[in-house]
């Protein structure tokens, strides 16, 4: 399914830019990185999401941190022009709580191209880097 497809790139690119440590190069301007919103403990950041793995980190755009997940419960759609909306919701986690963990809220974000409107929404659990002792 053209879904799953897009919703396992998804989950790959945030889990992705999750795990990574920080990056000297610009990660919005990677191929096939994906900006998103994510309020994490009540603070709002624009985060930059790259890579192909359930967990990759997503790197703040105006910092040098990044959010590393190990929970994930978010919901995808996809509708391509003319066609039906498909949804899936992935719920994965690896390892369990952490100290320093941060909750982030996902909040809903639609973004339009040719093939169609995809959206995202949804939680992660993870931390942040660099990270306090």
């Amino acid at each position: 399914m053209k879904l799953r497809g897009f919703a396992l790139v998804a989950i790959c690119g945030l889990s992705a830019a999750l795990l990574a440590p920080s990056a000297v190069a610009d990660p919005t301007h990677a191929k096939g990185a994906t900006q998103l919103e994510l309020v994490c403990n009540g603070t709002p950041y624009q985060v930059a999401v790259n890579g192909n793995g359930k967990f990759t980190p997503a790197h703040i755009i105006d910092g040098t941190g990044v959010v590393v997940p190990y929970s994930l419960d978010i919901t995808f759609t996809f509708t391509p022009p003319g066609g039906a909306t498909q949804t899936q919701t992935q719920t994965v986690a690896k390892g369990g709580p952490q100290t320093g963990a941060v909750n982030c809220t996902i909040p809903f974000q639609s973004f339009s191209g040719p093939q169609g409107t995809f959206t995202i929404q949804g939680t992660a659990t993870g931390f942040l880097t660099p990270r306090s002792h």
